[in-house]
């Protein structure tokens, strides 16, 4: 955590210094409204679940792990956390999982970046194949294709990341509705810690499904939405 300090300097060196003196309530104030502001930093993200997990505020916890997982999905210690903390909850949903399957594997920044080398690698084959005018264009144009396949599926997990973000309970037990008001009739309550995944909003109520595919409304206050 110490080289956070030295990427971001001042005031969240701050933050990193509380923490490593064990002053938790003060490496968060710093190092929150930073998550908040769009720093688009795994290692922050997971060092704020860390401090969280350290106050003993586990949906908290998680909601920062989980953020940083979207930037970090190979990253053990996350995954490892994330595992612990789940182990320490009782009668949860299963956690809304990525968008799709290759999200925990590469984001999609790093899958547009692989969808650029094949493109580019396919030009640089056409280009070759025009100077020699000889040879097949085939592969130059596979390549080039299949990179540019890559994009469009990186595109639309990006996509996909923003349309349905996380959010994660929090502070107490959330009421599950039928409806978007508080005067519809309640279905569940769902225990702090939960992990789901927001369909839709609409007047302070969040439509949101769990990772078994349930779906039902809560008031937006119930819950921390994951930073992205």
């Amino acid at each position: 955590m110490i080289w956070l300090s030295l990427a971001f300097g001042s005031p969240l060196s701050d933050g990193v210094a509380a923490f490593e003196a064990g002053d938790l309530p003060r490496a968060v104030q710093v190092m929150e409204p930073r998550v908040h502001q769009g720093w688009a930093s795994g290692a922050l993200k997971y060092d704020l679940g860390n401090a969280y997990y350290r106050k003993g505020d586990l949906p908290r916890a998680i909601a920062y792990w989980r953020a940083a997982g979207q930037l970090m999905p190979r990253s053990s210690a996350v995954n490892h956390n994330l595992a612990l903390a789940r182990d320490d909850l009782e009668r949860v949903p299963s956690p809304a999982g990525a968008p799709s399957f290759w999200m925990r594997i590469l984001t999609p920044g790093e899958l547009g970046l692989v969808g650029t080398f094949f493109v580019f690698l396919g030009s640089a084959l056409l280009v070759a194949r025009a100077r020699r005018r000889e040879g097949s264009r085939l592969p130059g144009v596979g390549f080039g294709l299949f990179g540019w396949l890559l994009g469009i599926i990186a595109v639309l997990g990006w996509w996909e990341q923003a349309r349905m973000p996380l959010a994660v309970v929090v502070d107490g037990p959330a009421t599950l509705r039928d409806s978007p008001s508080l005067e519809s009739s309640t279905r569940d309550a769902i225990a702090p810690g939960a992990e789901l995944a927001v369909v839709r909003e609409v007047g302070g109520f969040l439509l949101v499904e769990t990772g078994d595919g349930e779906r039902g409304w809560l008031v937006d206050g119930a819950v921390l939405r994951v930073p992205r």
